[in-house]
């Protein structure tokens, strides 16, 4: 491995499941050999493991610096409207111990918008 830092622009983005999977598998490679992963990305929950810090960003500005656990105690709601999105399955993955409902309305640009309903088991 060549380089001291590696940095992934929105890698997941025409990606299926598995390929993310894989995606995931690889950085978690680099950092275990000691490399540093940047991370650029909507999609959160494959590198939930992965990460040490989240920077949230608005138009270049970093807004609020997080922890993987800080962030994900934010309602999903307020995670939708910071950009942040996954299907019905990739959310299973994250939040294992709710229950996900979910419809998939789309944005202004055709891309799928976050909108799922939990509850709790």
């Amino acid at each position: 491995m060549l380089y001291d830092v590696y940095v992934f622009d929105e890698p997941s983005s025409n990606l299926d499941l598995t390929s993310i999977r894989e995606l995931a598998r690889i950085m978690k490679l680099l950092k275990s050999r000691g490399k540093t992963v940047i991370l650029i990305e909507h999609r959160i929950y494959y590198a939930m493991e992965l990460t040490d810090r989240i920077f949230y960003m608005d138009s270049g500005t970093i807004m609020e610096i997080y922890s993987c656990s800080e962030l994900m105690k934010k309602p999903l709601s307020e995670l939708h409207q910071m950009g942040l999105r996954a299907s019905t399955e990739e959310l299973s993955q994250l939040l294992p111990d709710r229950v996900v409902k979910s419809t998939y309305p789309l944005d202004k640009n055709g891309q799928m918008k976050l909108c799922e309903h939990f509850m709790s088991r």
